[in-house]
């Protein structure tokens, strides 16, 4: 380059080499930008990738946190049913219970109904026994002797000759009946008072 005279303005003589330097550079300038654009654009991309991978890192928890529910209310629903299961276990030995408790108690008021019978019969006969000896002991009585030798009635008990012959043939001392077993034992032995009242006629 060359000054011009006079202290004018400097003047540079571009050669070509100059122009063609000048054009390498702006095109190493362009290549850079467009290599920084690049770039950018990649860390653009490599953002949004890992946008993407945290978004599917939350969607992953997400649903991890899903499963890891309905494995808790899968459990929870187990752990019900196997409660209901022991809960109707438990009623049905409740049962089972109080159907042998009930079948128990049937069969003890059959038994106690057997035994009242028992007794029934056992204070029947022992009235007809009482009765009998009642009656044998009245007619077998002296105060009747009289009477009997008049070969008259007797109160409104038809009497006839042969009346003494088929009062002998009652036993002067009938056997006393045993009483049956139980708490009620000796409640039924009711001969006794009826005798004494025949032997104070």
């Amino acid at each position: 380059c060359c000054m011009g005279g006079g202290g004018g303005p400097l003047v540079y003589d571009l050669t070509l080499y100059d122009l063609m330097c000048l054009v390498y550079d702006l095109t190493c300038l362009v290549y850079d930008l467009t290599c920084l654009v690049y770039d950018l654009t990649c860390l653009v991309y490599d953002l949004t990738c890992l946008v993407y991978d945290l978004t599917c890192l939350v969607y992953d928890l997400t649903y991890l946190v899903y499963d890891l529910t309905c494995l808790v209310y899968d459990l929870t629903y187990l752990v019900y049913d196997l409660t209901y299961l022991v809960y109707d276990l438990t009623c049905l030995v409740y049962d089972l219970t109080c159907l042998v408790h009930d079948l128990t108690c049937l069969v003890y008021d059959l038994t106690c109904l057997v035994y009242d019978l028992t007794c029934l019969v056992h204070d029947l006969t022992c009235l007809v026994y009482d009765l009998t000896c009642l009656l044998r002991l009245i007619l077998h009585h002296p105060l009747w002797y009289p009477l009997l030798r008049s070969h008259k009635p007797l109160l409104f008990i038809p009497l006839s000759p042969h009346s003494p012959i088929f009062l002998s043939c009652l036993p002067l001392s009938l056997p006393c009946l045993p009483d049956p077993p139980g708490p009620f034992a000796g409640l039924c032995d009711m001969h006794g008072l009826f005798v004494m009242a025949g032997i104070c006629l």
